[in-house]
């Protein structure tokens, strides 16, 4: 199989240790904090944290001046080095566009132009395979860098350098399209979240979710206990499915038993759930449920009991509460680190006329249809770049 055309696997070459393309090979250091004067000079300093998907790094966060250079293990990399972290961030790879300072988490590779290409070597060193060499050969008690003389007899493919060339072109040409498409749906979350904060008038009529709603929790059925577990065709959720925003299909599922034995009432499709715990960015988030289905005790059910109110209306709504009711949970409310039936149940949500409600969910879905696509279509390009770059690359060793 080829990707997108291209050619098979450039195996036919032989795999080369990559100190034999490599002219020289340094790490850098970071002037003292201390002295104020080894700061924002006019020569730009890097460290691993600036090196991300693109390959070419442009610009510095930090500068650094003469004296600094002069008084430090910084040292200057010059344009078209290879910069790999080997100390922190392991593995990351970019091109140099400009000369600069670097640190001691980077090994910049100056190449033997001749017979390698910057960008491919880059590229090279981003594979799997190459990636998990890197892996395994981390060493330390409590910094796990790679050493240069492990970095240096890595091995990668070389074909001739037209060929590597081009193979660098496909690649940055798809990576190209996967940056245009990231920057698209960053423009179509902000316009999202700018919309909603406007969408949501203030002077529309409060009342609590409990005047419109019931509100409840589920439970954990026992793991051990198999009848509640073993050929179960009930849908069974955690707060995990939260971040789905609408939730249309289960990862686990209960049985009858378990219905009947366990706190598992069950929920129907066109309602709201929310995380009333949860680590990270789980606690606070809503999402919309499009199936019948039973909750664990880390999610509290919003079942409409009111026409009141339509539940994308609802969902849209809780999504804008995120950081309050995170705040209210983290400080204190009423359980520390939760939040509680009873304080969902006395939360004031806005119950405009229908047609108004309308209105803002058909907005809202307008974008978020935007927002679905773009990153769809950010997972396929994620996909054929990573099929790219092993069917160009090979395996390595």
């Amino acid at each position: 199989m080829t990707v997108l055309g291209l050619r098979p696997r450039i195996t036919a070459h032989p795999a080369v240790a990559l100190g034999s393309i490599v002219i020289d090979a340094f790490s850098g250091g970071t002037p003292s904090t201390r002295q104020p004067e080894y700061w924002n000079g006019s020569i730009p300093w890097t460290t691993s944290a600036q090196l991300n998907t693109d390959l070419r790094l442009t610009s510095s966060a930090r500068s650094i001046s003469e004296a600094g250079l002069r008084n430090s293990s910084a040292k200057m990399a010059p344009a078209g080095s290879v910069l790999v972290g080997t100390r922190v961030g392991v593995g990351k790879t970019a091109v140099l566009e400009l000369a600069m300072a670097i640190s001691q988490d980077l090994t910049a590779l100056i190449l033997r132009s001749e017979i390698a290409d910057a960008e491919f070597v880059a590229y090279a060193l981003r594979s799997a395979s190459v990636q998990q060499r890197f892996e395994s050969n981390k060493r330390g008690a409590t910094i796990k860098g790679v050493p240069r003389e492990d970095l240096l007899r890595l091995s990668i493919p070389l074909p001739p350098l037209d060929e590597q060339k081009r193979v660098a072109r496909i690649l940055s040409t798809i990576q190209l399209a996967k940056d245009a498409c990231i920057k698209s749906l960053g423009h179509a979350e902000a316009l999202r979240d700018a919309m909603t904060s406007r969408l949501f008038n203030s002077s529309w009529p409060m009342r609590p979710i409990g005047s419109i709603a019931k509100v409840g929790n589920g439970s954990t059925p026992k793991r051990d206990d198999q009848r509640y577990w073993r050929g179960g065709v009930i849908p069974w959720l955690t707060s995990a499915k939260i971040h789905e925003g609408r939730i249309e299909f289960a990862d686990e599922f209960v049985t009858d038993i378990a219905i009947r034995e366990c706190h598992l009432p069950l929920v129907p499709a066109g309602n709201v759930l929310i995380a009333i715990t949860g680590q990270g960015k789980t606690l606070g988030n809503s999402a919309l449920l499009a199936i019948d289905s039973c909750v664990s005790q880390h999610l509290a059910y919003i079942k409409l009991t009111s026409s009141d109110i339509l539940p994308e209306f609802l969902h849209y709504y809780l999504s804008t509460r995120y950081e309050n009711l995170r705040s209210v949970a983290l400080g204190g409310g009423s359980t520390k680190g939760a939040l509680t039936c009873g304080f969902l149940s006395g939360y004031p949500v806005p119950v405009p006329p229908i047609e108004d409600q309308q209105a803002v969910v058909d907005a809202l879905d307008r974008v978020d249809l935007k927002i679905s696509a773009e990153r769809s279509t950010e997972r396929a390009l994620e996909g054929v770049f990573t099929a790219a770059l092993h069917s160009l690359m090979g395996s390595g060793s």
